[in-house]
């Protein structure tokens, strides 16, 4: 019952609560009776290998300051080195996600 809440919340918060959720998963067995309950392990560990897509555009302004490019969209991301960005993801992690990108 909790598990199941548990894997939930880890959903919905995102980033680093799914990160703390693989890892608690990853337990399974080096936990002892003493440890973390199967269940929990077990639940939490559908978050390893699942770990769905975000939206690109969510992230436009982040990507244009780090590259130092105002005004980088995924639609326009000349003055980057990259001609073009793909959506959507073709892989997606807990933390980070890969997209299909042209070099300018």
């Amino acid at each position: 019952k909790y598990a199941a809440k548990a894997v939930t919340l880890a959903r919905k918060q995102g980033g680093v609560y799914v990160k703390a959720a693989q890892q608690i998963a990853s337990l399974q067995g080096g936990s002892g009776g003493g440890g973390v309950p199967p269940a929990y392990t077990t639940a939490l560990a559908e978050l390893t290998d699942r770990a769905a897509p975000q939206d690109l555009r969510l992230f436009e302004a982040m990507i244009a300051e780090e590259l130092c490019v105002p005004g980088w969209t995924v639609d326009a991301p000349s003055g980057s080195g990259l001609a073009a960005v793909r959506c959507p993801a073709i892989a997606a992690a807990s933390l980070s996600q890969v997209h299909r990108a042209s070099a300018e």
